[in-house]
């Protein structure tokens, strides 16, 4: 485990190149600490006590009346959305495959790593560092830096900086280049996230999505934020497009989450609800209000 005074050590070396004029410079103290500071950041996202948390997803670009409010339930690796207007739609992630229903009589059972369009699935886990709220943006592809071709510390803009605040870059395995302005000190909470993807031809950026950060005051032992904003900048224009505001309200830490949650039954499923199983594309099984059975179900 790294502890806080080593990372600390870390960060005014790395700092003091910056300001000789060494940004980008892969020294061997700058790539410990930005490897140091992400390995800490990741393993703060996957060692914390359970909660429930509820949200408010608005999308201003499609119509500045459209919200979401959505319930998030998670516990270690294992997450549940359950989004609460008039359609409800629920996706649970058991640490292995990702259940859906979307509200209209399609319940499904598919891989994580395949975006769902039926349900707002999204790992809790990410918020901070995510460029949006969809169950293929994991956390080891978030965080990136285990397949990175490279991992550096750099300078942060005036306008952004702040005191224990460390910009960290990284160009991930698909080229995109992606940097985290974090805190150097538990929770490792990131502030700042964006992602640039290049043009095709290799002739300047095709765009710039970016996630910025805003915790809660009385709240910096944990990572749970209050309020996120994602901007999508399309090459070299400095204007940006909002493209989604969620906020939180206060998290509720508990001591565990009902193992049930985790399962078909977590889905709330209507009775006599088919599911199918996209992974096989085959329909598995009805649901009787208690299990899945080969039959469609007769109410008794």
């Amino acid at each position: 485990m790294i502890s806080r005074r080593a990372i600390m050590g870390f960060t005014v070396v790395a700092l003091c190149a910056l300001t000789a004029g060494s940004v980008g410079v892969a020294d061997e103290p700058s790539v410990s600490e930005a490897l140091g500071l992400l390995k800490a950041l990741e393993k703060t996202r996957t060692s914390f006590k359970p909660f429930r948390l509820n949200g408010t997803l608005r999308r201003p670009f499609l119509n500045a009346d459209d919200k979401t409010t959505f319930r998030v339930d998670c516990e270690d690796a294992k997450y549940r959305v359950t989004s609460l207007g008039s359609r409800r739609r629920v996706a649970v992630y058991d640490g292995e495959q990702l259940l859906t229903y979307d509200g209209q009589q399609n319940a499904a059972i598919m891989k994580p790593e395949e975006r769902s369009s039926s349900a707002l699935a999204f790992d809790p886990r990410t918020l901070g560092f995510s460029t949006g709220l969809y169950s293929d943006l994991t956390l080891k592809e978030n965080l990136a830096y285990h397949s990175a071709k490279d991992t550096v510390i750099v300078d942060i803009p005036p306008g952004r900086r702040q005191s224990g605040l460390v910009g960290v870059e990284l160009t991930d395995r698909f080229a995109q280049r992606i940097r985290f302005e974090v805190e150097n000190h538990a929770p490792y909470r990131v502030h700042y996230y964006s992602k640039t993807i290049s043009r095709k031809d290799g002739k300047g950026i095709f765009a710039t999505y970016t996630t910025t950060t805003e915790y809660w005051p009385e709240q910096s032992e944990n990572w749970i934020p209050k309020k996120l904003t994602a901007f999508t900048q399309y090459g070299d224009d400095d204007q940006k497009v909002v493209e989604s505001v969620v906020e939180f309200e206060r998290p509720e830490f508990v001591s565990e989450i009902a193992p049930s949650t985790w399962t078909i039954a977590g889905l709330s499923l209507p009775f006599g609800e088919p599911v199918v199983d996209l992974r096989i594309k085959q329909r598995i099984g009805y649901w009787n209000g208690a299990e899945l059975v080969e039959q469609v179900p007769v109410r008794k």
